[in-house]
């Protein structure tokens, strides 16, 4: 008679999304405490890959979000395209992280609020870490 190996239950990985600043211009503005977090982590979103920091992160295999402004018809539209995606990512992976400017610096302000709002909303923990 075999023994029946016991059963291991994993513990579910709670959701959560966290914003990281990728600095002011090039890869080389972004801190090194930015570029270690963003090295570690599974899954990176960027809202655009049009910030010069993003060619470097775009080459490791982050996915960027500029689809929601190419095909929205107004930035309102196009920031809750990107919050459900994000939060959809994080229902995925577990966790997920988005990249972008601090709180309250240009467009990023009205995403990030929406993000905090919905994912609190579905249980999705927001962070910023103004690194960048």
């Amino acid at each position: 008679m075999s023994a029946t190996a016991p059963r291991v239950t994993l513990p579910r990985l709670v959701p959560s999304v966290v914003v990281i600043g990728l600095g002011p211009a090039g890869p080389e503005l972004t801190t090194i405490e930015a570029r270690e977090i963003l090295n570690d982590m599974g899954t990176v979103l960027l809202r655009t890959g049009r910030h010069p920091a993003a060619e470097p992160l775009i080459e490791d295999g982050a996915r960027t979000l500029d689809h929601h402004y190419e095909n929205a018809a107004t930035f309102n539209e196009a920031y809750a395209g990107i919050v459900e995606e994000v939060v959809a990512a994080a229902f995925e992976h577990g966790h997920t992280y988005g990249t972008g400017n601090p709180v309250g610096a240009g467009d990023d302000s009205e995403s990030a609020s929406d993000l905090r709002t919905r994912g609190e909303h579905r249980q999705v923990p927001l962070q910023h870490l103004v690194l960048g």
